[in-house]
């Protein structure tokens, strides 16, 4: 009987202590899930500018993310960011982009930098949804997006609320759900359960008519590759897969080595 008792208390324990583990998982998952970097508005644009930025407002004035001073502004692209720093920490994304003639914007997220609100993917998708209205107000006439990581999830779902304005669509390290993601870096806990923040990429992407190339890394240890294969897959549109040897999940650089050959399968595929 003593050793019953100890055993059951032991279980007791045990499933108190998960319990707890649960909550706390369910309470902090934004602080696990993203993580923003804050900085005042005289030195983001300070730095800005010795990065060849300038800011970028929407019709009220307030900055919403950062453009490339040169660059036809009636071909864009746009660059939802990962999960991590800030949008200025894109700065040099342009210069990856061989031979690109478009003009370049990077979207800051709310509760990023200096910009208010919270991250989410309610928030992020509705900022960049904004901001593509306002890009298609300001006369661009060719949207092309890019997503990196958790931008993935943003540019699945900004094509899921305006497909006619994305005639491109390139997604670097994506995955398929952020459930299934998280999944990975959390095996013992019901993260399916738990997350409030899904970003289902597969249903966000399915009626979406233009061309869209998936870059991936061979290595990722972030966002394992075969989630990106997993959306691929189940995407049944024009599309295309690079994957990058030996890449790993931050070696954006080598992934882009590609631009040239992406650009030129996007226009082959529609792509204005």
């Amino acid at each position: 009987m003593p050793l019953l008792r100890r055993m059951v208390e032991w279980i007791i324990a045990f499933i108190v202590l998960f319990a707890i583990l649960l909550i706390v998982a369910y309470l902090y998952q934004d602080r696990l899930i993203f993580h923003p970097w804050h900085g005042d508005a005289v030195s983001l644009e300070t730095e800005a500018n010795l990065a060849g930025l300038i800011p970028w407002r929407d019709a009220h004035g307030a900055r919403i993310g950062w453009q490339s001073k040169e660059g036809d502004p009636r071909q864009v692209i746009i660059l939802f960011h990962g999960n991590a720093g800030a949008a200025l920490h894109r700065a040099d994304y342009p210069s990856f982009l061989h031979g690109n003639s478009r003009k370049f914007y990077v979207l800051e997220y709310p509760g990023y930098a200096d910009r208010t609100g919270r991250p989410g993917e309610k928030a992020m998708t509705a900022a960049a949804v904004q901001a593509l209205d306002e890009l298609a107000r300001g006369g661009a006439q060719s949207i092309w997006v890019l997503g990196e990581s958790i931008g993935t999830g943003v540019a699945c779902g900004v094509v899921r609320e305006r497909p006619n304005l994305v005639q491109a669509l390139v997604l670097i390290t994506p995955f398929d759900s952020l459930v299934h993601a998280a999944q990975v870096h959390y095996p013992i806990l019901p993260v399916s359960l738990l997350i409030r923040h899904r970003f289902d990429s597969v249903v966000n992407l399915r009626n979406y008519p233009g061309p869209a190339a998936f870059l991936l890394a061979e290595n990722d240890r972030t966002v394992p590759a075969n989630l990106g294969r997993a959306l691929y897959d189940s995407y049944h549109g024009v599309k295309r897969l690079w994957v990058t040897p030996q890449a790993d999940h931050n070696d954006t650089p080598l992934m882009l080595a590609a631009w040239p050959e992406v650009t030129a399968w996007l226009k082959e595929n529609g792509a204005k």
